[in-house]
């Protein structure tokens, strides 16, 4: 079973499943999680990303370089030198709006970075921090492998209770 987060009822289409034999009927910490959109590329590589920007996002020269957003870096660079030209006053308040539309926008540029790159949306999983996310994929889903990370063959345990099949029904 996977965790998400949300403050509304609409959240798109459903698989039906059978309910697992073992559910832990304690309540869930919900303190402290932060929903991480997981991206799938057909070869197995997936890339993850925060749902909403947190407030390291708003340092948005250095988060477009990590997100590898060059075009988008770029044309920050450009109205970042063109504000030193008109001013300090004009260009305060235009790096100031330059800076907020970057940031609340940084996550829906690398998502349409994503999809021309070919990957999909495959889960959107509450974690309290991205190492955690990436643990719990490897030790449910081992034939995905994070696109920045190390690249190595894992073995498959044949009596793991994930169906691993979905994430690779991409490859198809």
């Amino acid at each position: 079973m996977w965790q998400l987060w949300t403050d509304t009822g609409s959240l798109g289409r459903w698989r039906i499943m059978e309910l697992p034999a073992e559910i832990d009927d304690a309540p869930l910490e919900i303190e402290g999680l932060r929903n991480w959109e997981v991206w799938v590329q057909p070869d197995g590589l997936y890339d993850t990303q925060p749902s909403r920007p947190g407030l390291i996002e708003a340092l948005v020269p250095l988060n477009l370089i990590r997100m590898r957003l060059w075009p988008a870096f770029l044309i920050w660079l450009a109205v970042s030198l063109v504000c030193v030209m008109l001013g300090w006053a004009f260009g305060l308040l235009t790096q100031a709006i330059v800076w907020v539309y970057f940031w609340r926008a940084g996550p829906a540029l690398q998502r349409q970075d994503w999809v021309a790159r070919g990957f999909q949306l495959w889960r959107v999983m509450a974690m309290p921090s991205e190492r955690a996310l990436h643990e719990e994929l490897a030790n449910t889903v081992p034939e995905l492998a994070f696109i920045h990370g190390r690249r190595q063959k894992p073995e498959i345990d044949p009596s793991s209770s994930v169906d691993a099949s979905e994430a690779l029904a991409l490859k198809r």
